[in-house]
């Protein structure tokens, strides 16, 4: 539990962020893959809990981006409202965070490895 409190803590940079959903989909899609095409009884139950992985780690990566540009982690949430959610995302994508420490903590340096920020090392 500490590990999920942790991996929303933070700020992560904008190459980052977009790498990490990269990441995400294509590690994600092919679990899915191969859940897809094994077929067994436990298909269901390991199918719900890559949903719910896959949900906790990319809505991280956009609490830790808000971070980044000073806003309140909460604000993720708008990437629930349809159409909206388009708009947000592209803010996130593109709008550059500020370049000195806020509240939720140091810039993340240029040089920092990208599973190390990713998964929080």
């Amino acid at each position: 539990m500490n590990y999920i409190k942790q991996l929303y803590s933070g700020r992560i940079n904008r190459k980052n962020y977009a790498l990490g959903l990269l990441f995400a989909i294509v590690a994600f899609g092919l679990l899915f893959t191969i859940l897809i095409f094994w077929g067994t009884f436990l298909h269901g139950v390991l199918t719900i809990i890559l949903y719910i992985t896959f949900i906790t780690f990319v809505f991280s990566l956009h609490v830790r981006q808000l971070h980044d540009r000073g806003d309140s982690g909460w604000g993720a949430l708008f990437l629930l409202i349809p159409i909206f959610n388009l708009v947000f995302f592209a803010l996130l994508l593109f709008e550059k965070g500020e370049e000195k420490e806020n509240e939720f903590g140091n810039i993340v340096p240029r040089d920092a490895k990208f599973f190390d920020v990713i998964f929080k090392r």
